[in-house]
């Protein structure tokens, strides 16, 4: 059986070495249901800017006491591997953590799906591919917005709308 890990990150920026990540969700799916959720906040060990803040309501008070990268990576290493890596943006949240693995020694590399591609293939005439109005648009709630578990949740329920749309889905795999 495949299995795969839908992901969403919260960073206090958008490019690394500069921004660091400070929260991770997790969703393991097999393509027809939702199997389990992991979910840490990290402490980025930088202060998070208002905006960013703001928009996902994680504060400095927050990641305070939580662990930095280093104390989780080995566990979430372990729950990703073997996984296909989902996301919407893959790009963005997989050289995300894999420059994470790789800032604490650890080699990351795994197969990717990438459901904002996916949606733009299979779902054509939709308004908007960004992940809350796409979703809005197909009727799903959006709670959680800019939470990593939250987003992983709602990325997960439109991976599984898009698999059986799929066909053949290993031909858009991105190869580790």
């Amino acid at each position: 059986m495949v299995r795969f890990a839908v992901v969403d990150i919260e960073c206090t920026g958008s490019k690394f070495p500069t921004f660091r990540l400070m929260e991770v969700g997790v969703v393991f799916h097999d393509g027809q249901e939702i199997l389990g959720t992991w979910e840490r906040l990290v402490n980025p060990g930088q202060p998070i800017p208002d905006f960013v803040a703001r928009m996902t309501g994680i504060s400095q008070e927050m990641v305070h006491t939580a662990p930095p990268f280093k104390s989780i990576a080995t566990e979430l290493h372990r729950l990703l591997s073997g996984c296909v890596f989902v996301a919407h943006d893959v790009s963005f949240d997989y050289r995300f953590l894999q420059a994470e693995f790789d800032a604490v020694g650890l080699r990351f590399e795994a197969d990717r799906l990438c459901t904002l591609s996916l949606a733009r293939q299979l779902l054509p005439e939709e308004p908007s591919y960004s992940l809350g109005k796409l979703c809005r648009s197909l009727g799903m709630e959006t709670e959680n917005r800019h939470r990593a578990a939250g987003d992983a949740y709602l990325t997960a329920r439109l991976f599984g709308m898009l698999y059986p749309m799929m066909g053949d889905w290993t031909t858009a795999l991105k190869k580790g």
